[in-house]
């Protein structure tokens, strides 16, 4: 690059960050290919080691803080029977870090570059702990003939001009990594502590996903990232004739985006996931809504048949398809279809985490640390 020409300065630049970017983004690739399967095309085996460690401490870390949070709602949920609450407290041994590596979750980019920044402060640290310049530096800059580039920058200082170094390299916490990052991690590691509760204790499933909730929202609040609690609206008694008749008025004028929100209303359920249960094939999930919300078959069957007229001529509902869904109506369990939208009324956050750990690849891995 020419010193005097700014303009075509600033161009190789940038396309030279560019260039180094599209390289870090494949180089990082390498590395999670190398941590999780025992590959060293980047990594040595005390690199894969290293940064397996920091991230069981940061797990186990986040594991504990939720643990805590979560005895304190257990002890106050009156559906959780105090032997449970005894059993689960005393239930300390961390499961998360397993549970978790069974996974593909751990392997997100974000967070391995952020343990992998953090492994080379570490490298980095230790090797300038032990002071003076190694020998190859000064052979380096003999070879360029800079050898008095930089003499005396290397020098000890006085003992005076020392300041104490109390940060752990070799640890990663929370509060070092972006907010959103943090939340994604303290959801998964809760998830995790959900599957290994619901496998070792007779526990509400329900009740156990509040307190979780609530749990991750505490973690939060100390870690410094944000967590909204669902907040689960109560399901109708014997029903609402009044609003079956108001949502089937609105159908049937046309006021769709009315009906839609009495409809989010009654159910509890965010605008978001109507407008996508109300018009899925079959009607499962509308009737699902409608038994949890205590509604009549007659206003089911009165509301599926109305909002299939969204789909076009060609796909106009069949007999066939309106037997299958009055017969799913008759066969619901009016608890179990609560106990559903009670699931699907939650943080989508933490749902996301749900699927994510349980459905995501397993992964073998060759070193753990």
């Amino acid at each position: 690059m020419k010193q005097n020409n700014p303009e075509a300065q600033v161009k190789g630049l940038l396309s030279l960050a560019r260039d180094k970017s599209s390289a870090s983004r494949e180089s990082l690739s390498d590395v999670i290919a190398d941590l999780f399967h025992g590959r060293t095309n980047v990594l040595t085996k005390d690199e894969r080691v290293l940064m397996h460690r920091m991230i069981r401490r940061l797990v186990e870390d986040l594991e504990g803080s939720v643990r805590t949070g979560l005895g304190r709602q257990l002890a106050t949920s009156a559906s959780i029977p105090r032997a449970t609450v005894l059993a689960v407290s005393r239930d300390q041994d961390p499961v998360a870090y397993a549970i978790l590596m069974e996974s593909s979750v751990l392997a997100d980019s974000e967070l391995i570059e952020v343990v992998r920044h953090r492994a080379l402060q570490h490298q980095l640290a230790v090797a300038r702990r032990r002071g003076g310049v190694s020998s190859h530096i000064g052979d380096v800059l003999a070879q360029t003939g800079n050898a008095d580039l930089v003499a005396g920058l290397f020098d000890d200082p006085p003992e005076a001009a020392v300041g104490g170094n109390d940060f752990d390299t070799s640890r990663l916490a929370a509060s070092d990594l972006a907010p959103d990052l943090a939340r994604r991690l303290c959801l998964w590691v809760s998830v995790a502590l959900r599957q290994h509760l619901l496998e070792q204790f007779k526990i509400d499933e329900v009740a156990l996903d509040d307190a979780l909730e609530h749990a991750v929202e505490e973690a939060g609040s100390v870690g410094g990232w944000s967590y909204s609690v669902s907040t689960p609206s109560e399901s109708r008694g014997a029903g609402d004739p009044d609003a079956d008749a108001q949502m089937i008025a609105h159908l049937r004028r046309g006021d769709i985006p009315q009906f839609e929100s009495v409809l989010s209303r009654i159910s509890g359920l965010r605008p978001q996931l109507i407008g996508r249960m109300v018009y899925e094939r079959g009607g499962e999930a509308l009737a699902t809504i409608c038994m949890a919300a205590n509604m009549s078959k007659r206003a089911f069957a009165a509301i599926f048949l109305l909002s299939r007229e969204a789909w076009p001529e060609q796909e106009e509902v069949g007999a066939q398809e309106v037997a299958h869904a009055l017969s799913f109506f008759d066969q619901l369990n009016p608890v179990a279809a609560k106990r559903v939208v009670s699931r699907w009324r939650r943080n989508s956050d933490y749902l996301n985490a749900i699927r994510q750990v349980s459905s995501s690849p397993k992964i073998s891995l060759v070193q753990r640390g």
